[in-house]
């Protein structure tokens, strides 16, 4: 909004007789405006950029905590189910494991 204002009250208030004198401060300000504006909106993408990337992180940590959970989950199912298996054998056979 800044820049559009002075692209427009720019070439108005170099017309005016006791701005000229200062015309070459007018333009050293303005681009030092400019190269401000310009650095803050780097600034401001960067930081909603690193955001982002932490939202990822996290989202991946936790895919892969479930991932985990998951295989965990079958093995002990597993496990489970081959020590049940271990108990019917010893009691089928009077103690003796197969």
């Amino acid at each position: 909004m800044i820049l559009l204002l002075i692209g427009i009250v720019a070439p108005l208030i170099k017309q005016l007789p006791f701005v000229t004198p200062y015309l070459t401060l007018c333009r050293g300000l303005s681009f030092v405006l400019l190269a401000g504006l310009t650095l803050w909106q780097v600034v401001i993408v960067v930081m909603t950029l690193f955001p982002a990337e932490a939202v990822q992180t996290q989202a991946n940590i936790e895919a892969a905590e479930q991932q985990i959970l998951r295989q965990y989950g079958k093995f002990r199912q597993r496990l489970r189910h081959d020590h049940d298996g271990q108990d019917k054998d010893l009691n089928d056979h009077g103690g003796e494991q197969k």
